[in-house]
This record gives structure tokens, sequence and C-alpha cells, in this order.
């Protein structure tokens, strides 16, 4: 797998490539891949995301969200 800045913050901020490990593709990682297609692969980034208007409770960014989980 190939992870690019384009994508999304990088640690190093350079692209790499990344082995998926055989039980990943096994269960299905590749096809989960190609029929979310282009976005985000882990939460929902194409509807509208609901603002915090508590000051003491900023919205977080869905993808903040899922890393925490």
């Amino acid at each position: 797998m190939k992870l690019t800045p384009e994508a999304g913050t990088l640690k190093t901020g350079k692209p790499r490539v990344v082995p998926i490990h055989e039980h990943l593709i096994a269960q299905g990682f590749i096809e989960m891949v190609q029929q979310v297609g282009k976005g985000a692969l882990f939460y929902n980034d194409r509807t509208p995301q609901k603002k915090s208007n508590d000051p003491l409770k900023p919205s977080r960014s869905r993808a903040d969200t899922a890393r925490a989980h």
C-alpha cells in the first residue's frame, strides 16, 4: 500500500510503501478499499459534520475521532 502526503498527514512527510499483512488481505481488505473508492476508509466523510456550539466541548474532526478509537 502506498501512503502519500496528498492523502493526509504522514509522520515523515514523505511517501512510502507499507506491506499489507496476509491476514488483512484474506479478510477482504483490498476489496473493501476498492468498494470505498476515494475518500476516508474508516469513517463517513461524505455527510456534513455537526459543529458544536459549546466552547467547552469543541467539535473534533472525524479523522481525529477515528484515530482516537
